[in-house]
């Protein structure tokens, strides 16, 4: 039986560390699919065993949350549990002695922000730094969809995050899914290129790009550090769409939405497995959300996502499940919004922002089962 807050398919991350835990950095270097498996532990909620000061193995940490009883340690977003993947690292050979540090984990609901960055000490060499997506807050939601009209008030916080911690005694990688690669790239392409140099590459894993008033020095200055991983039915990282110097599609063992969850993309030799190019449902999806963008003015952008968020708020609701503890009333707010703005567009398609709420709601009818 399929247990609470997990998909129906194969937990692709942990098989690969199964696999090739085994395998330490020395032998084998940095891969695409090492940057999966650290995006996902990006969301363990580390906030509760870590201080800014601290520096911990990731076995250490296994031990911290053991010591507090956590058996059933949550993750701040995404499907299953944190020891679905904190386990098997903390006992592999690969990650068990890689070292969290500079670990940084706040929200501001009056700037809209949130914000969490770390670094993973991968060996005497190598680190690899990770924005976190958005969380299960409602202040992180909405400053994703900010995209639509703005840039993001993470994006500075990013960029002295890097300043900060990227030094002349190592090398980096730096990465994050979703929201988290958004500001990953942000960050990398307005280093100084003293930082710069130090850095190897920069994951983006379904990341959406810029709204195009964002003032963002020209990504092509990145050259061939920016590597770019998408699923066949991408959605969310083809918003505001950049063409990266290695752009990979990663075939997933589900469908749809789904697979914007990292544990569901596989992998083969310790290599994501390319796809040909995006599914015609992510070409029809992102082709509505582009015209709606399109003849959307700024003000009603602005407007439309205000409202999401007032809708999502009303209530008290802080986070997603604060939301689902609301019941009826609230999930009937969302869906009043919903069939407010959903239209018909050309070829039949629905609403941009319609999608957007569609994405909504399924997120929030998962995290109510976990």
């Amino acid at each position: 039986m399929k247990e609470k807050g997990t998909l129906n398919s194969e937990n692709c991350i942990k098989k690969y560390i199964d696999e090739n835990g085994r395998i330490s950095f020395e032998d084998t270097e940095f891969q695409i699919m090492d940057n999966i498996v650290l995006c996902q532990l990006s969301y363990i909620d580390f906030a509760e065993i870590l201080s800014e000061e601290d520096e911990i193995t990731l076995k250490e940490a296994f031990r911290r949350f053991k010591f507090l009883g956590h058996c059933d340690l949550k993750i701040v977003w995404g499907a299953g549990h944190g020891f679905d993947f904190l386990e098997p690292c903390a006992e592999s050979n690969r990650f068990g002695n890689i070292v969290i540090r500079n670990f940084e984990d706040f929200h501001d609901k009056n700037l809209g922000m949130q914000f969490c960055g770390m670094e993973f000490v991968l060996n005497d060499d190598y680190s690899y730094i990770v924005f976190r997506g958005a969380d299960e807050t409602i202040v992180g939601w909405k400053e994703c969809f900010m995209l639509a009209y703005a840039d993001m008030p993470s994006h500075d916080y990013a960029l002295k995050y890097l300043e900060k911690n990227i030094t002349q005694s190592r090398k980096y990688f730096i990465g994050g899914h979703s929201k988290g690669g958004n500001l990953a790239l942000y960050g990398g392409a307005n280093l100084m290129d003293k930082k710069l140099n130090r850095v190897k590459n920069i994951f983006t894993n379904d990341s959406p790009g810029f709204f195009p008033k964002v003032d963002l020095v020209d990504v092509k200055k990145l050259h061939k550090k920016w590597i770019s991983i998408r699923p066949e039915d991408s959605i969310v990282g083809r918003i505001f769409e950049l063409r990266a110097p290695k752009d990979i599609i990663v075939k997933c063992n589900v469908s749809g939405l789904k697979q914007h969850y990292l544990q569901t993309w596989t992998f083969e030799n310790m290599k994501p497995i390319p796809a040909d190019k995006f599914s015609y449902r992510s070409e029809k999806m992102i082709k509505a959300l582009n015209l709606w963008l399109e003849r959307q003015e700024f003000d009603s952008r602005m407007e439309k996502i205000d409202n999401l968020y007032n809708a999502l708020t009303e209530g008290g609701a802080n986070t997603v499940k604060d939301f689902f503890w609301e019941g009826k009333e609230g999930y009937e707010r969302v869906l009043k919004l919903y069939r407010k703005t959903l239209g018909i567009v050309a070829g039949g398609m629905i609403s941009g922002f319609g999608i957007l709420l569609v994405a909504v709601i399924m997120a929030f009818r998962h995290d109510k089962n976990r």
